[in-house]
């Protein structure tokens, strides 16, 4: 599961962690396939949090996200068709398999207005904040000495 973090005096630590857990997702898995997570990317705006996510050849149709208790979840699938005939490979560096990406949004939101787009192999979610987490300026009054 990924979190969103502000930069702070930890961002190296964050920064291992995520390429720790990169690592890991390229490891393979007890049933010997290998297992992998497409690249993410995560901001923060004043109005909402945004991710992309990189899903080269996915159609809207292999994607399900679904958002519970602060956790926004996409996973999909890549699918790769066997070649017809007999053929040795002498390398393969495209995955396919089952994908799952979870990332915590640390403020509250507006599940109801979360929108996706799948464009040119990028998926883009918009998460918008809940109006009471959004900046808002407040205005100082001046006092008349009355």
């Amino acid at each position: 599961m990924s979190t969103i973090m502000r930069r702070n005096g930890m961002s190296d630590l964050v920064m291992l962690h995520e390429t720790m857990d990169q690592l890991l997702d390229g490891a393979l898995t007890r049933s010997g396939t290998r297992r992998f997570a497409p690249a993410l990317d995560v901001s923060e705006s004043g109005e909402a949090y945004h991710l992309e996510l990189a899903v080269p050849g996915l159609r809207a149709e292999d994607l399900e996200l679904t958002f519970e208790q602060g956790v926004l979840t996409i996973q999909g699938e890549v699918r790769r068709e066997a070649p017809a005939g007999e053929r040795t490979y002498h390398r393969v560096e495209r995955t396919a398999g089952r994908f799952r990406r979870a990332v915590s949004l640390p403020g509250r939101v507006d599940a109801e207005s979360i929108r996706a787009t799948l464009r040119e192999g990028v998926l883009a979610i918009e998460v918008p904040k809940s109006a009471d987490v959004k900046p808002r300026r407040i205005a100082v009054a001046v006092d008349a000495g009355n």
